[in-house]
């Protein structure tokens, strides 16, 4: 997926506002996040596998499969992912929203969003180190602590 995904542009499945938001966010997060080079793929590679597993709601096992892809081995991409810094993606992730936010949505325009909660079962034991990331809940899977995520997306430009 991505840029290595994206060289031959008649094969691309990502065209015009999709293809340029896929490049922005790409841009966005190698401007904003560090991610060593690993093996022969550049930061840029293992950020663009990563944001098409997204677009595609991929696993790092399936866009591995895809055929004539240069796409690391799932573990080849996990080791590229193990290098960033949680601190780091902390401190930049709200200004990197910042910064290409007012390049997705216009001033004066009108757009529809959509928001999903989801809770991921923990079953750790809530420290002072994950907080603010752990709330409680109803009993769901041999658990009443989750790792609560709420996004907030546009889903029409």
């Amino acid at each position: 997926m991505g840029i290595k995904y994206q060289k031959n542009s008649e094969l691309s499945e990502f065209i015009g506002k999709e293809r340029a938001t896929l490049e922005l966010a790409i841009s966005s997060i190698t401007d904003h996040i560090t991610i060593l080079p690993c093996g022969t793929f550049t930061p840029e590679d293992i950020v663009s596998t990563t944001v098409g597993m997204a677009m595609k709601r991929y696993s790092p096992t399936a866009i591995c499969k895809v055929p004539n892809q240069k796409i690391p081995s799932a573990t080849t991409f996990w080791t590229c992912i193990n290098t960033l810094e949680y601190d780091e993606l902390l401190k930049n992730s709200t200004e990197l929203f910042r910064d290409s936010l007012h390049q997705l949505l216009k001033k004066g325009e009108s757009y529809t969003f959509a928001t999903d909660e989801v809770d991921d079962p923990f079953y750790g034991k809530k420290v002072t180190e994950n907080e603010d990331f752990v709330v409680g809940g109803k009993l769901k899977k041999s658990t009443c602590f989750f790792y609560r995520y709420i996004m907030f997306s546009p889903v029409q430009f």
